[in-house]
């Protein structure tokens, strides 16, 4: 395994526990629909103004979706944590800190929300009824025939093409002058409870999930690229469609250069999550402004990261 991401299962350096899979974000797109509104194939280096120039294309094709309105370019980025993760980074930022701090501010927060709140104004991507639904693939809306692109893991990916067609593709996630904000991240991480009356058979376990060929065989990318490389080049030559897409584009991410990954998050991080899909909801809504939207997270993520 790669020492960084190795290092993704670190607390105040100490090694708690090990990925078994190494994701990476990206977009579902129609590569159909963006050929017909003449953006070109995304690149690793495309910025987020090309992102949201090719949504307001899409919506000026006026093609129309199963309900009878117009398909936009993508999902709303607002409710996406992950999202705003990786534009922070594109700018040289980060999600957080440390274990109890917050690693931006309130102006990056209002810069973000007000950037994603303007395309769902200008009817570049989709509503907020339609973002609000989107729990599932099926139910994104992508998946509802309502946009050409969503937002997405490498390992969910494969359901886009199974429901919609061999035109959907993956690509990357959209830069800042040019520097990557997406990142190799586990999908999950595997530990062993210190006060386990079975230690050695526990971590025989946690070894042969990771190292074992057999073992590798049989879970292949359902938990994304297997972190030992080994293994992930052995699975690789069986792949196929969009599996083998993924693989590619994890190869093709990594030699265009990412920054390494950050350690495990705080343990309050599902709880932030969830408050910062709350949060927007709020603004997509017209219930508040990005700007005091952005404010009262803050404020809800201090006292979260503190207790």
């Amino acid at each position: 395994m790669d020492e960084e991401f190795l290092h993704t299962g670190t607390y105040e350096g100490e090694q708690y526990a090990v990925p078994m899979g190494r994701g990476i974000t990206g977009y579902a797109y129609d590569a159909k629909v963006y050929a017909q509104a003449g953006i070109p194939t995304p690149r690793p280096d495309w910025t987020w103004e090309e992102w949201a120039d090719a949504n307001r294309k899409i919506a000026a094709l006026g093609l129309k979706a199963p309900d009878g309105r117009t398909v936009v370019g993508a999902n709303d980025n607002g409710v996406n944590e992950d999202i705003f993760e990786d534009w922070l980074r594109g700018r040289g930022g980060k999600l957080y800190a440390s274990q109890t701090k917050l690693g931006f501010t309130e102006d990056d927060l209002a810069e973000f929300w007000t950037f994603c709140d303007t395309l769902r104004e200008e009817g570049a991507v989709a509503e907020a009824p339609d973002t609000a639904q989107a729990n599932t693939t099926e139910m994104s809306p992508m998946g509802r025939g309502l946009a050409a692109a969503d937002f997405t893991w490498d390992a969910p990916f494969p359901g886009y093409p199974a429901l919609l067609g061999d035109q959907v593709h993956f690509a990357p996630v959209p830069t800042t002058d040019g520097r990557q904000g997406a990142y190799f991240k586990p999908s999950m991480l595997l530990g062993v409870g210190a006060h386990t009356d079975h230690p050695e058979e526990a971590t025989a376990l946690v070894d042969f999930l990771l190292n074992d060929e057999r073992a590798g065989d049989i879970l292949g990318f359902t938990r994304s690229t297997p972190p030992n490389r080994r293994i992930a080049a052995r699975v690789a030559k069986t792949l196929e469609g969009a599996e083998r897409e993924i693989y590619q584009y994890a190869q093709r991410m990594e030699k265009y250069g990412l920054d390494a990954p950050p350690a495990a998050p705080p343990r309050g991080d599902v709880a932030l999550q969830t408050a910062f899909k709350r949060a927007y909801h709020r603004v997509m809504y017209d219930l508040t402004s990005p700007r005091e939207a952005a404010r009262e997270f803050i404020d809800e993520a201090n006292r979260e990261l503190r207790s």
